[in-house]
């Protein structure tokens, strides 16, 4: 039972969030390089009102618990100046414009390493990790429900 529970859930820690890689830096502060792979789902360009009814499809969703004592334990979005707030470990059914503010919640964090190039030049490389602000998980989601949010999650 719980390995069929399991393939009804996206769990967005599981998911490749934006799209990490390593900027490379000449000497000069020039930006030489920028390494990363994109998804494509293959979507096709919906309708206005094939969007809109989509995004407004409610879904169970759950923010996850923190362990940071100084994280906000009822964290919330706002879409067109309305607001959803959600209270952490706690099963909700939301509309999915809401899920979509979540999952573009990223922060993007940056290491500076200096190495040499075949040159034997200093350079330096910054590798990048990008993760959610609040990770949450999807339950029983449709195929183009699921395929949409791999897609969101893994946007810049």
């Amino acid at each position: 039972m719980a390995g069929k529970r399991r393939s009804k859930v996206i769990e967005t820690e599981e998911q490749q969030i934006g799209q990490d890689g390593v900027r490379s830096f000449d000497g000069n502060e020039n930006l030489t390089k920028v390494k990363s792979e994109l998804i494509d789902t293959g979507d096709k360009p919906q309708s206005w009102k094939d969007e809109m009814a989509f995004m407004n499809e409610e879904v169970t969703v759950v923010v996850h618990e923190s362990t940071d004592k100084a994280s906000n334990p009822f964290p919330e979005v706002w879409v067109n100046g309305r607001v959803q707030r959600f209270v952490r470990g706690t099963e909700q059914r939301v509309r999915r414009c809401f899920v979509e503010r979540l999952a573009r919640a990223k922060l993007t964090t940056f290491e500076n390493v200096k190495t040499k190039n075949p040159d034997g030049d200093d350079v330096y490389v910054y590798p990048s990790h990008t993760g959610l602000v609040y990770p949450f998980a999807v339950m029983g989601d449709s195929d183009k429900g699921k395929a949409w949010l791999k897609r969101v999650l893994a946007e810049v």
